[in-house]
């Protein structure tokens, strides 16, 4: 574990848990995430998988210089740390929100062939409904500027209602889980976020499935209500091998929901052909 250095010399920061020589498991956060929301998973798998962490840029213990942030730019950055850690091939890597958008951007430039599986957590293969597409979370172009313009007010007011999306309708966080996940969000920069969230947003990774042939898990939180279910159906409709869980909480429903999501998530590691 440790630093390491992107192609452009930004300094990046991983953590890793569990013998090496065990099948590599990597986790990917959304937007403003931290490491630390994958400790429930950390705790279940490092016993027989090589967990692997990672703190892309503007995040956690990440350089933050305000420089390439875009999904494609983080997308080779995924590669580096790839080599970095030694992982060689047969790759599991587990991503939400913005981590899905890296890992698909990954698949697009590098392909599948180190990748053993992937699992794709609240995400989908474009934000706008423009263009005939019909599975996205904003749309149109004027609800995504009024999305940027909420954020552009202040990181500490976006966050509330960011931490609420993540937490779900029925409160699915104790007190405790709720404060956690609000003080990791708080602790990130505005300009740094919103240049995320604008790569984010625009990207369209609708050709991406197509080239996919490795085992495919996605997975939504059903506190996220029936809109959330249609686009994680659609998702899993693109890929040609694929399955679909859901769990309780919201787009944190692997943290929230993490005994269920670990089961399912195990069952999906050591499934045959899948």
């Amino acid at each position: 574990m440790g630093y390491y250095s992107t192609n452009d010399d930004y300094k990046l920061y991983y953590d890793t848990h569990g013998d090496r020589s065990n099948p590599p498991l990597v986790f990917l956060y959304d937007l403003g995430g931290k490491r630390r929301f994958f400790d429930r998973q950390v705790k279940e798998f490092a016993g027989d998988h090589y967990v692997i962490r990672w703190d892309y840029r503007a995040h956690g213990s990440a350089d933050a210089d305000f420089r390439q942030l875009n999904p494609e730019q983080l997308a080779e950055d995924l590669s580096v740390l790839f080599d970095d850690a030694g992982l060689g091939n047969n790759i599991c890597v587990a991503a939400s929100g913005l981590g899905a958008g890296i890992l698909l951007a990954y698949i697009r430039a590098y392909g599948d062939s180190r990748l053993s599986r992937i699992v794709l957590m609240d995400e989908t293969l474009k934000y706008l409904n423009i263009d005939g597409w019909t599975n996205g979370t904003m749309k149109d172009e004027l609800e995504a500027v009024y999305y940027m313009r909420e954020m552009s007010f202040g990181w500490e007011k976006f966050v509330p209602g960011l931490v609420e999306q993540m937490i779900g309708s029925e409160n699915a966080a104790s007190d405790e889980e709720r404060k956690m996940i609000s003080d990791a969000m708080l602790d990130n920069r505005n300009m740094r976020m919103m240049a995320l969230m604008v790569g984010h947003l625009v990207q369209d990774l609708r050709d991406v499935p197509a080239s996919v042939k490795v085992p495919v898990l996605v997975t939504y939180g059903r506190d996220g209500g029936e809109t959330r279910a249609d686009i994680a159906k659609a998702m899993a409709e693109q890929f040609a091998n694929s399955s679909l869980a859901d769990f309780k909480g919201g787009t944190m429903h692997y943290y929230l929901d993490a005994e269920n999501f670990n089961k399912r998530l195990r069952t999906f590691l050591s499934e045959e052909g899948v």
